[in-house]
């Protein structure tokens, strides 16, 4: 399977995780997909995303780090800190609402801006430390975002614009905490 091919079934499998899930939500309780089939699919699309990522960045005599790749790596690491880091039912049920559909523009983008910039390396150590350092700042960069993703959650709140479908959301207190666990 080609790498073009790899990201537009990754894009379909978010596509189709982030439907479930809206389509499991409270208020549209008329249809019969648990929760459990969205995270399944969210799981089963971050497995095929990490794989295009895999394909893409390794290939070759360097590490493809282009711009599409890195926002592709970006998102792929918020699915996973969410999923993962936020073993919480209502924090997956946030990454799957609210990360699944970004995820399906990023995972596609390098098929649609195929952008390679290949840094070449002299050995082993070279190349594992260019891979550590990218995934430092992707997740410092993911942090950045959740920060910015509370203070969203904190306005509707103060605001008042919580539907009633958003009260399975986690509370803000939870969501605080998974930033301190992302950041330590």
């Amino acid at each position: 399977m080609s790498n073009i091919d790899l990201n537009l079934t990754t894009a379909f499998l978010y596509f189709i995780a982030a439907l479930s899930a809206w389509l499991a939500r409270p208020e549209t309780a008329r249809t019969k997909i648990s929760p459990a089939v969205s995270l399944g699919l969210l799981w089963f699309a971050m497995l095929v995303h990490a794989i295009a990522l895999g394909d893409a960045l390794l290939r070759g005599p360097g590490i493809n780090i282009g711009f599409s790749h890195a926002v592709s790596l970006i998102t792929w690491l918020s699915t996973v800190s969410y999923v993962v880091l936020g073993n919480d039912a209502r924090l997956t049920r946030l990454a799957s609402l609210y990360l699944a559909p970004f995820a399906v523009a990023a995972s596609a983008l390098p098929t649609l801006v195929p952008a390679d910039h290949i840094v070449t390396y002299a050995g082993w150590a070279f190349r594992v430390h260019l891979v550590v350092a990218i995934v430092a700042y992707a997740l410092f960069t993911v942090a950045a975002l959740h920060a910015l993703l509370m203070l969203f959650l904190e306005k509707r709140l103060l605001e008042g614009a919580l539907h009633v479908g958003d009260q399975s959301l986690p509370p803000l207190l939870r969501v605080e905490r998974l930033l301190f666990k992302l950041l330590g």
